[in-house]
């Protein structure tokens, strides 16, 4: 958002800092975006690149456009006039019969598998049918002509969309927790989990420094793309990404519908990573034993060391991206 402040004259100014203030405030209610925009588009970019003729003509008679970062993040954009009644598809008639018709769409984008998940499982005590893995399924069989819950212009956007939240860790592996004293004790093992309820919610709950203006997960979604991007430059970024590509290593194989339970195992795995460097503080709890808001501190090299971390996941989503839509028997 770009604010226009004009300094000129003491009535001005107080105009200027209401409109600051304003600003500021709708900056607060708005909804952080997985991987940020910025991270959703270049994913978007670079797995155009590797797709198919045929699969570009497909891409190109849903969408209107080869260009995939352009829709990468209309889901988040539905997500955000559903919750916030604004943004840019206000005015859109298809996303408002969207949302009438999937009001749980902002459930789709996420699970809540813990940190000692060794295999993801669709009918298992953590996953819902809503959830990432069962959406990115449903999205496919749209595509395929086995479903109509949703346009196949959608599904496609969905599908964008998804495989990149679906490797940014805290989109899948997540924190449970027990109170100690007002202190929160990290529980890895399901069968340790008495309560599916005592996460932290994605990392959201866990406050860098106290602040609850910085979870842990935008720090993800938002601070480590900007590090990987350090020369603040989409083709720089594009290349090292592309550079960052392991086709060898990341080469799905066997049934594509079974992708997306894998890929969630692996962000699980990654989400351990991204645990460590993390000092957890006071906590707070609610009276069922489930954490409210729990202060963390990273460690001084935390940035430093999940750089790689961060910049794998975002070429494996872009990777895994191509992979599947290459793979995809289109109706």
């Amino acid at each position: 958002m770009q604010t226009q402040i004009i300094l000129s004259g003491r009535g001005r100014f107080r105009r200027a800092r209401i409109v600051v203030v304003l600003a500021l405030l709708s900056i607060a209610a708005m909804p952080a975006f997985p991987w940020g925009q910025q991270g959703h588009e270049e994913i978007a970019r670079l797995a155009q690149t590797m797709l198919t003729s045929a699969t570009l003509t497909h891409v190109h008679d849903l969408l209107g456009t080869n260009d995939m970062a352009s829709v990468s993040v209309w889901a988040d954009r539905a997500r955000q006039l559903m919750k916030y009644h604004n943004g840019p598809l206000t005015n859109s008639p298809e996303a408002h019969q969207f949302i009438l018709d999937h009001p749980d769409n902002d459930k789709w984008h996420f699970d809540d598998l813990p940190l000692g998940t060794f295999k993801y499982v669709y009918n298992g005590r953590f996953a819902t049918n809503n959830d990432i893995v069962h959406s990115l399924t449903n999205c496919i069989a749209v595509l395929e002509g086995n479903s109509k819950f949703i346009t196949t212009t959608q599904a496609l956007r969905y599908i964008i969309h998804l495989v990149g939240d679906i490797h940014q860790p805290l989109h899948v592996g997540c924190g449970y927790y027990t109170n100690e004293a007002g202190a929160a004790r990290l529980i890895k093992d399901p069968n340790d989990i008495a309560d599916p309820g005592a996460n932290d919610a994605g990392a959201n709950l866990l406050w860098i420094g106290g602040s609850k203006d910085h979870p842990l997960h935008s720090y993800w979604d938002n601070d480590m793309v900007a590090v990987v991007n350090r020369g603040h430059n989409s083709q720089q970024m594009l290349a090292l990404l592309r550079n960052a590509v392991d086709a060898k290593k990341w080469k799905n194989t066997g049934d594509y519908h079974n992708w997306p339970a894998r890929w969630a195992k692996d962000s699980v795995t990654e989400a351990n990573g991204v645990y460590d460097g993390v000092t957890f503080g006071a906590a707070k709890f609610n009276h069922k034993g489930e954490p409210q808001d729990i202060v963390i501190t990273l460690a001084p090299d935390y940035r430093a060391k999940q750089t790689p971390r961060a910049t794998r996941q975002l070429a494996k989503a872009a990777f895994h991206l191509a992979e599947l839509l290459n793979r995809i028997k289109w109706k």
